[in-house]
């Protein structure tokens, strides 16, 4: 988990004056600021900088009464979003208050003001055009700007050029308090910006049903709640959701490094079945609790799985195992699959392969990286669903699948869905949690359909374990084929090209 937030509240303006010759300091920023940090790093799970930066009885503080130059900010936005490390971020959150303004003159800009900020002598402060091309060039894949200032919404008065990005799988959410041409308030009592003081409630976990606080639900509360003020707030992000906070018992969710460059898998998986609901095509039957001792062993089993997180779940990444050597793969072939396809897979020798041909699950043959494990969670299996009955095409598979995990998984939040390929076609690909029994899971599925058959591969592992063993399970995913039979002779697969 490498989230990092860069809070900025300035409150010291000595080149800005009122008409009255006054200077237009100000007294909420660092106010605002501070409350921020405190936030994100209570339940956000974030490394914070502040800025500008004091120590009071050890403990970093926003500094209400010391300057900040545009130089001092704009190297720090650059060093959180295009670090020069080993370690990259999954997160980067810049949240800036104080002073914003524009420059109307040619074109109009705006800007986030600085301590050093002298418009008559064309000094402004740092650009927010310029904050958009570093965000463009960044390689963070979840890139967080919350700008409660003036003339915030310039930030989003770009061109097309502006908003090229050079990575597709990155994910934005974007927040000023009000539009280009508005001026942005405090609250009533003037203890916090108008903006600050929704997010600070809609950042805390503990409001909400689940004790997790995303960008969609914080996007739904920001705009409630500022529909009375004089500024109208803009927001501008993805539809996938990204995990801002979350309560103690949730606190796995901002542990999962699913959206690096080298996994990029995301999100939250289905469990189906915590009744005696069989999910026919994926290959799980599970019994309800309920069953077996009512609605107080539910409700301990629940209480247990969440005791067991909080004790197992590493602060450090486990060790993943590096790929293997072809020399050290073996190959899987199906033989019981009707004409006119096959199948094929390598898996690592050390891995054990179970084969199982349900024609009630579709459920094909499942692989346990640790065979003195058959009860563990971590596997990786393929099913076969046949749907000459009620073809489909890949985007009504998709849907109906993802639906189904929703209306039968358990506390299912989903990390990613995207399009993919499987087998050299057409595929998509979800990753998420759920929860299975007393195990909580990430599951990663992936399919695509060929003659009326939908094919799937999924990998499950428990929270603590699902990195262990991603690497083996995306290699495998990457040499699975589906081999269209033109003759069978001595048990030898003699396949047409793809």
């Amino acid at each position: 988990m490498n989230r990092d937030a860069l809070v900025v509240g300035i409150n010291r303006y000595p080149g800005l004056t009122k008409h009255t010759g006054n200077e237009q300091h100000l007294e909420t920023p660092a106010r605002d600021a501070e409350a921020i940090a405190q936030r994100l790093e209570e339940f956000g799970g974030f490394r914070v900088r502040r800025l500008p930066e004091c120590k009071i009885e050890g403990k970093s503080q926003v500094h209400p009464k010391q300057s900040v130059t545009a130089k001092e900010l704009k190297t720090a936005i650059a060093q959180l979003f295009t670090p020069r490390t080993n370690s990259p971020l999954n997160t980067a959150l810049l949240f800036f208050s104080g002073h914003g303004l524009r420059d109307q003159v040619g074109i109009t800009e705006g800007y986030l003001a600085t301590s050093d900020s002298l418009p008559s002598r064309e000094m402004w402060g740092v650009s927010l055009k310029w904050l958009r091309h570093v965000l463009a060039a960044s390689a963070i894949p979840q890139q967080i700007v919350w700008l409660d200032c003036c003339y915030g919404g310039e930030f989003f008065n770009v061109t097309p050029e502006d908003l090229k990005v050079t990575h597709s799988k990155q994910l934005h959410y974007f927040i000023s308090a009000s539009r280009d041409f508005e001026v942005a308030y405090s609250n009533s009592s003037k203890s916090y910006g108008a903006l600050t003081e929704v997010l600070l409630k809609g950042l805390d976990p503990r409001k909400q049903q689940d004790g997790v606080v995303s960008n969609l639900t914080l996007s739904r509360y920001v705009q409630q709640q500022l529909t009375t003020t004089p500024q109208q707030p803009i927001i501008q992000g993805c539809n996938q959701e990204i995990i801002l906070a979350c309560t103690l018992e949730n606190k796995y969710l901002l542990h999962l490094n699913l959206t690096s460059p080298s996994h990029s898998s995301w999100l939250k998986s289905a469990q189906s079945a915590f009744n005696t609901t069989v999910r026919h095509h994926r290959g799980f039957t599970t019994i309800s609790p309920i069953r077996v001792g009512g609605l107080a062993i539910s409700l301990l089993t629940a209480l247990a799985a969440a005791l067991l997180l909080r004790e197992t779940l590493p602060l450090n990444k486990p060790p993943v195992p590096p790929l293997y050597p072809t020399e050290l793969l073996k190959t899987y072939k199906s033989d019981t699959l009707t004409y006119p396809e096959k199948i094929q897979i390598k898996f690592p020798q050390s891995w054990q392969v179970q084969t199982i041909d349900d024609v009630i699950t579709g459920t094909v043959a499942k692989f346990i990286p640790d065979p003195d494990n058959q009860f563990g969670t971590e596997r990786l299996m393929i099913s076969v669903e046949d749907l000459s009955i009620r073809p489909m095409t890949l985007d009504e598979y998709t849907e109906s699948l993802i639906q189904e995990i929703k209306r039968y998984g358990k506390a299912v939040r989903f990390l990613e869905q995207e399009p993919a390929t499987l087998a050299n076609r057409p595929a998509y690909k979800i990753v998420y949690t759920t929860q299975y029994g007393q195990s909580n899971l990430i599951k990663l599925e992936i399919w695509t359909l060929k003659h009326n058959k939908a094919y799937s591969v999924i990998y499950s592992a428990e929270i603590r374990n699902y990195e262990k063993f991603l690497e083996p399970a995306n290699q495998m995913i990457n040499s699975f084929k589906i081999i269209e039979i033109m003759e069978e002779k001595n048990n030898e697969f003699k396949p047409n090209p793809l």
